[in-house]
C-alpha cells in the first residue's frame, strides 16, 4: 500500500534533516544556562529570575533588597519588585514578612486598569502607555530614569 504522499513527493527522504546535525540538548542547556547567569547590568528582576531558574537562591540576596525597599517606598512600587518576591517564593527564599509584602502586591496587581477608558489598547508597563515610559539611561551602575 505505501505513503499517499510518495507519488507526490519522489525526493522527500532528501528533505529530512537528520538528527545528529546541530547542537545537542547538552549544548542548547548550557546556552542557556549562560544566557540566565545574572549580570551586573541586568534588570533587578531579570536577575531573580536568573537565580531561580538557575536554583542559586544565594543570587537572590541583592534583587530582594531592592524588591523590599520599593515596596517600601511610596510611589516607587511596580510589577518587577512584585514578580522579585515571586520569584523568590518559588525557590523556598522568601520570610514571612515578604510573604505578606507578596500577597499585598498581588492583590494590587489584580486591582489595577491596566488599560485606559475610551483608549485603544497598546503596550503599557506599569499602568502607563508606551509613549509615556521615561527615557532609560545605562550607566556603571546600571539602568537610570
Amino acid at each position: 500500500m505505501g505513503s499517499r504522499y510518495h507519488c507526490c513527493r519522489p525526493n522527500y527522504a532528501e528533505a529530512l534533516v537528520p538528527l545528529t546535525a546541530g547542537p545537542t540538548i547538552g549544548h542548547i542547556r548550557a546556552s542557556l544556562v549562560a544566557a540566565a547567569e545574572p549580570t551586573f547590568p541586568t534588570a533587578v528582576h531579570l536577575q531573580a529570575f536568573g537565580a531561580w531558574v538557575l536554583r542559586r537562591p544565594a543570587l537572590l540576596s541583592q534583587p530582594l533588597e531592592v524588591s523590599t525597599l520599593g515596596l517600601a517606598t511610596a510611589g516607587e512600587r511596580s510589577a518587577r519588585h512584585v514578580a522579585i518576591l515571586g520569584y523568590a517564593a518559588a525557590a523556598g527564599q522568601l520570610s514571612e514578612p515578604l510573604r505578606s509584602a507578596l500577597c499585598g502586591g498581588l492583590a494590587w496587581l489584580r486591582e489595577r486598569a491596566w488599560f485606559r477608558p475610551h483608549q485603544p489598547h497598546t503596550l503599557e508597563a506599569d499602568g502607563r502607555p508606551h509613549s509615556a515610559w521615561p527615557s532609560v539611561r545605562v550607566t556603571q551602575m546600571g539602568p537610570t530614569i
